[in-house]
C-alpha cells in the first residue's frame, strides 16, 4: 500500500509538471542570490551598509504566454505593464521592487548576435518605476545582465522556462540604482556578481502539492502485522 501511495504521488507531481512546460502555470519565478561587487554612494545614500562582498537576495517573474514584439529571428523581446512581473530586491536591510501599480518591466534575448555584432548571446530583464529604498531614494532601475561571447547559453530568442545556469553566463549580474529627487545629479548605483539562480513554483502550484500529498495520507492505510501462529 505504501509503495501505491508514493507512485501516485509521483504521478500527481509528474502530471502537474508536464501540464505546464513552465513547471508553474505560466508564470516563471526566479529566486536569485548575487556578490556586491562594486558600489556608488559617494552622496551617502546608502548611509554605508552595504558594502563590496555584502549579499544581494530577490526574484524576478513573468509571464511566458507574453508576445515577442521584435520581430527579427534573433532578438526577442517581451514587455509587461502588470503585476505579479517584475524584480525584487533587498540587500543591507533595503528593498526595493517594480511598482505594482506602475509596472515597467522589460525582457530582451540575442541569441547568436556574435553573427552579426559580436556580441554572442544575452539575457536582460530590466525593471523601471520601482518602489523607492527604505530611506526614500528613488530606485531608478533594477536589471540583471548575462552575457555569453561563445554563443553557446542560448538556443533561441524564446523566454526560458528554467532559471539561468551561472556557470553557462561568463557575464552574470545584477544592478540597481537611485537618485535624490530633488537633485537628480546625487546619485547611488550598485552592482553584483549574481551566484545562483532558483526556479521556484507558485504557490497555487506548491498547493497542489500539498493537498495531493494529504489527499494520499488520508487514503492510506496501516499495514497490518503477521498474524500469530
Amino acid at each position: 500500500m505504501e509503495k501505491r501511495s508514493l507512485m501516485t504521488l509521483a504521478a500527481i507531481i509528474a502530471g502537474i509538471f508536464s501540464y505546464a512546460p513552465s513547471g508553474y502555470g505560466g508564470l516563471v519565478i526566479v529566486q536569485f542570490t548575487a556578490e556586491v561587487a562594486r558600489v556608488n554612494e559617494t552622496y551617502g545614500f546608502l548611509q554605508g551598509r552595504i558594502s563590496i562582498g555584502d549579499t544581494i537576495t530577490g526574484t524576478y517573474t513573468y509571464d511566458i504566454s507574453a508576445p515577442d514584439l521584435d520581430p527579427y529571428i534573433i532578438d526577442g523581446r517581451y514587455e509587461y505593464y502588470t503585476p505579479p512581473s517584475g524584480i525584487s530586491i533587498h540587500a543591507g536591510g533595503f528593498e526595493s521592487k517594480t511598482d505594482p501599480d506602475n509596472t515597467d518591466f522589460t525582457i530582451e534575448i540575442e541569441n547568436d548576435a556574435r553573427l552579426i555584432s559580436g556580441t554572442g548571446d544575452t539575457f536582460r530583464l530590466e525593471s523601471r518605476n520601482n518602489l523607492p529604498l527604505g530611506n526614500d531614494v528613488l530606485c531608478y532601475v533594477i536589471y540583471l545582465r548575462f552575457e555569453d561571447y561563445s554563443g553557446l547559453a542560448l538556443s533561441s530568442d524564446a523566454l526560458p522556462t528554467v532559471a539561468p545556469v551561472v556557470a553557462d553566463w561568463p557575464l552574470a549580474q545584477i544592478h540597481f540604482g537611485g537618485y535624490d529627487p530633488q537633485n537628480g545629479r546625487r546619485y547611488f548605483s550598485v552592482t553584483g556578481d549574481l551566484t545562483s539562480l532558483l526556479l521556484i513554483p507558485e504557490p497555487a502550484t506548491l498547493g497542489l502539492l500539498g493537498l495531493g500529498g494529504l489527499a494520499l495520507l488520508r487514503n492510506r492505510k496501516p499495514i497490518k502485522g503477521k498474524r500469530k501462529a
